[in-house]
C-alpha cells in the first residue's frame, strides 16, 4: 500500500509542477461535465428518446445507477479516504473542494460506466470521443488536485465492471 501511495504522491507532484493555464481551463471544463453525472445522465436521456438507441440508453443508465450506488453509498463510506489536499497541504486543488471521500473517483466511475456501454453499439467516432472524454475526466481529477491516481484507476475499473454487468442483464 505504501508503494501505491508513494507513486500517487510522486505523480501528483509532477502534475502540479506541470500545470499550464490553458490546460487547467480545459480540464476544469471536462471535470465539470461529470459533476453529479450531469453530462452522462443527459446523454442517456437523449439516447433514450431515439428509438434505435433506447435499449442502449437503458443499459447505460443502469450502469450509471449501479456505479453511483457502489461508489458513493458503499465504497467511499467504507474506505473513508481523505482527499489529497487534506493530507498533503502542498498539493493545491484548482476547483471547488469536494466534501465527500476520495476513494474511488465517482466522476471517473460515471464516465467509464456510461462510455463502456455506449461504445459497444454507437459508431466508432462516437466511441472514440466518449472514451477520450472518460480518460480526460479521470486525468482531470488528478490534475485538479482532488483525487489520487489510484482513486481514478479504481473508478475507471468499477465503471468497466458495472458496464459489463449492465450489458449482461
Amino acid at each position: 500500500m505504501k508503494t501505491i501511495l508513494d507513486t500517487d504522491i510522486r505523480v501528483m507532484i509532477w502534475m502540479q509542477n506541470s500545470r499550464r493555464q490553458w490546460i487547467t481551463a480545459v480540464l476544469r471544463t471536462v471535470s465539470a461535465f461529470s459533476d453529479f453525472g450531469i453530462f452522462w445522465i443527459a446523454l442517456v436521456l437523449v439516447l433514450y428518446r431515439v428509438p434505435k438507441y433506447s435499449f442502449l440508453a437503458e443499459k447505460a443508465g443502469l450502469s450509471l445507477i449501479m456505479n453511483s450506488l457502489l461508489i458513493n453509498l458503499v465504497l467511499k463510506r467504507i474506505t473513508a479516504r481523505e482527499r489529497p489536499f487534506q493530507v498533503y497541504p502542498f498539493l493545491e486543488p484548482l476547483i471547488r473542494l469536494p466534501k465527500d471521500w476520495s476513494f474511488p473517483s465517482g466522476h471517473t466511475g460515471a464516465a467509464f460506466a456510461c462510455t463502456m456501454v455506449l461504445i459497444r453499439f454507437l459508431p466508432a467516432d462516437w466511441g472514440f470521443f466518449l472514451l477520450t472524454l472518460a480518460v480526460l475526466t479521470g486525468y482531470s481529477r488528478v490534475y485538479l488536485g482532488v483525487h489520487y491516481p489510484s482513486d481514478v484507476l479504481a473508478g475507471a475499473l468499477l465503471g468497466v465492471l458495472t458496464a459489463a454487468i449492465a450489458l449482461r442483464l
